[in-house]
């Protein structure tokens, strides 16, 4: 049966993986098309100090350029580089540090000092009724799709904890060494990628280990989508008596968007993903109402469970009440508040972290720092 490619438009790469940017053109002609993105963040969480993850200032500058040259008729080179300047101390304090592999700027309210960070960079090539072929430091094909249809809060930090994705983790969200293929085929978008290890595969750095993703999302009629994805991870055997694993995700996606309301869920299932011994399921909604004067109301929920030695543990569970105003298509004020659902002994993943393998503890990861209290954000934010 013969299918129609239809053209990818290059544009659909670098949009998609910043969708919250605005754009200033900067060059703009028949082979040339150079654009700047970026965005002024100022926030701040307020709670419980001591048992909350997410305390403090939370101010970031981001800004990017998105470049496409035309080859031929048929070639389009494509690159995109995004930094990011975290900036939650007084400028006598300032402590300027770059560092292409740093964690994502979730939890930002821990941070100390001001620090640099690439969060972007890759080049590639868009070939005309094929797709896109890109390799650098940028977004997973889940990621890229439809893992972000829930991970949509108002304010920065909120959302999108669940599924277990994370920066540098089996470049299952933003990773380097990545090697991807993007392609539209009608209501059809699919993507593969391979994560090429960097100084060798370890059981403690999951950022240096190879993997690979796949992910499909489907155009369905009445403004609905579909969403499929899944990440084979590599964490080989590092320590004596610590056995290989072979670390896998699931995930799937439904979303409805009619512009005014909008309406997802994403679900997630891992073995030995998150670390060795521990399986995980995860699920993430998201409820959105846009009015037409630039008010806008969200809902999020959600949860993720563990499985240590047959029983079933919480990790993360929280609902959030979100809104914003919207003074322009720049200017923008929301406020988010989150309610905690987690017992103050659940389950805590840095504490599996910092032990690496559950068969090294005494069988349980419980503590008292874990993340449990209610917190709110009040941010004001400025794309350009």
């Amino acid at each position: 049966m013969n299918i129609k490619l239809n053209t990818l438009a290059v544009a659909i790469s670098l949009v998609s993986i910043a969708p919250q940017l605005q754009a200033y053109q900067l060059i703009k002609d028949n082979d040339n098309d150079v654009k700047l993105t970026g965005m002024a963040y100022a926030g701040h969480f307020f709670g419980n100090e001591k048992n909350s993850a997410n305390y403090g200032s939370n101010n970031f500058l981001r800004f990017g350029v998105d470049a496409k040259t035309a080859i031929d008729e048929k070639l389009t080179a494509i690159g995109r580089y995004e930094a990011q300047f975290k900036l939650n101390n007084p400028d006598s304090e300032q402590n300027f540090a770059s560092n292409v592999n740093s964690s994502d700027n979730r939890n930002a309210g821990d941070a100390q000092g001001t620090n640099i960070r690439t969060r972007l960079i890759f080049i590639g090539l868009g070939v005309k009724d094929i797709g896109t072929f890109t390799f650098g430091r940028q977004w997973s094909p889940n990621a890229d799709t439809f893992t972000g249809w829930t991970d949509i809060g108002y304010t920065d930090g909120y959302t999108g904890a669940a599924l277990g994705l994370g920066t540098d983790r089996f470049a299952s969200a933003r990773a380097s060494d990545v090697l991807k293929y993007s392609g539209v085929f009608g209501k059809a978008h699919i993507l593969a990628s391979y994560k090429f290890k960097t100084k060798r595969d370890t059981s403690t750095l999951d950022k240096d280990n190879s993997a690979y993703n796949l992910a499909m999302t489907y155009d369905l009629p009445m403004h609905m989508s579909v969403g499929a994805g899944f990440i084979n991870g590599n964490r080989p055997q590092s320590t004596a008596g610590v056995s290989t694993s072979d670390p896998k995700l699931y995930l799937t996606g439904l979303k409805y968007d009619d512009s005014s309301w909008y309406a997802a869920v994403t679900a997630s299932k891992g073995t030995d993903f998150l670390t060795n011994g521990v399986d995980h399921k995860g699920i993430e909604t998201a409820l959105r109402y846009t009015f037409t004067n630039g008010f806008g109301l969200l809902t999020t929920w959600e949860k993720q469970t563990v499985d240590v030695n047959g029983k079933s543990l919480d990790s993360h569970n929280s609902t959030t009440l979100g809104a914003i105003y919207n003074f322009n298509q720049h200017l923008s004020v929301s406020f988010e508040y989150r309610i905690n659902s987690l017992d103050k002994n659940a389950w805590d993943p840095a504490a599996v972290r910092a032990y690496g393998d559950y068969s090294k503890t005494s069988g349980s990861y419980n503590s008292e720092a874990v993340d449990a209290a209610d917190d709110y954000q009040f941010a004001v934010k400025y794309l350009f």
